[in-house]
Formats: C-alpha cells, sequence, structure tokens
C-alpha cells in the first residue's frame, strides 16, 4: 500500500510538473507571438525628376515604395488623411532627407480609412529628396506613424496633436541609390 501512494505521489508529481510546464511554454509563446502590429518594408526603384515637380523643382528624387504590411492575424485599418498623408504619417530618420511630394492639386483633405486584411499590405508610392546640397546620406529608413482614427492626428479646435506621441513603426535601412534595372536576390 505504500508503494502504491509513492507511486500516486510521484505520478501526481509528474503530472503537475508537466501541468506547469505547458502552462509555461504556452504563456512563453503567446508572448513571443505578439509581433508589432505593423512592419514596414521600404524600396527604392528609380531616381530621376519626377513630371509633377518638373515646374516648381528640378532637383533629383528618388521613388520608393513603402509597405506597410498587416502582421495581426485579424484586419486592422490604417488612418491617413487624402491628400497630406505623406507628411502626416511618414517621416525619415534624417533631418536632411525628406518623404515628399511636389502634389498640391487637393481640395479635401480628411481623414480616410485603409482596410488591410490579415498578412497582406498597403502600398504607398512616393518620392524620397535630400533637401541640402551635396548631403552624404548614405542610407535611410521611413517611418510609419500608425492612427487608429482621425482623431488620433487632429484636436477638436483643429489644431494638430503631437505627433510624437504616436507609436512610430520603422522601415529597413536601405542605401540611398537607384535601383531601377536592378535585381536583389532575398
Amino acid at each position: 500500500m505504500f508503494e502504491k501512494i509513492k507511486m500516486s505521489s510521484t505520478c501526481s508529481k509528474i503530472i503537475l510538473a508537466i501541468s506547469l510546464l505547458l502552462i509555461f511554454s504556452s504563456a512563453h509563446s503567446q508572448g513571443s507571438n505578439s509581433k508589432e502590429l505593423v512592419s514596414i518594408k521600404l524600396d527604392i526603384v528609380g531616381r530621376g525628376t519626377s513630371t509633377i515637380c518638373r515646374d516648381m523643382d528640378t532637383s533629383t528624387y528618388y521613388f520608393v515604395i513603402v509597405s506597410v504590411l498587416n502582421n495581426q492575424d485579424t484586419t486592422i485599418e490604417l488612418t491617413i488623411f487624402t491628400c497630406s498623408w505623406i507628411w502626416e504619417n511618414f517621416v525619415t530618420n534624417n533631418d536632411s532627407v525628406l518623404f515628399t511630394s511636389c502634389f498640391l492639386g487637393c481640395d479635401h483633405n480628411v481623414a480616410d480609412g485603409i482596410i488591410v486584411p490579415p498578412k497582406k499590405a498597403a502600398q504607398f508610392y512616393g518620392t524620397i529628396k535630400s533637401n541640402k546640397k551635396g548631403s552624404s546620406v548614405d542610407k535611410i529608413k521611413v517611418g510609419f506613424r500608425y492612427f487608429a482614427t482621425g482623431k488620433d492626428i487632429w484636436n477638436f479646435d483643429g489644431t494638430p496633436k503631437n505627433k510624437k506621441l504616436y507609436k512610430l513603426f520603422w522601415s529597413n535601412e536601405v542605401a540611398l541609390k537607384d535601383n531601377l534595372y536592378s535585381y536583389e536576390v532575398k
């Protein structure tokens, strides 16, 4: 009978140890799977003078694609302004390089939602240019400011909110060079 009690006590300890191990591993895996809301990918696809900018600015621009990938298992919404998304949602990691546009034809700048399904990306096409002559910037990153709603961007009195309060997601770092007519193996 003593052996039976000893064995059941040993079995109980083994079952308890396995249960604790499963609970801890489950908690750890949930913590390690909690990915960032989005990830940002920057690609430079070419270099030249933008047709839209040609009449007012003949400097060289880098044409870019910024992909905002939804890392979640559920749909998310990205809030951008219909005209000023370039300035509201995007920044660069270098003060001498701007994510910019010469587009001035906007008559109704309102908050708009972009629905992004799970594991899909919204792609933004824009330009980057140096605002300093002879800038020696080799590599850059683009940051994406995430806004859940238009109320996150502007106060009720029409003044902009402090953009430093919002989560900023950074892209990969890329060399500031013309990637047109080239290839990469990734």
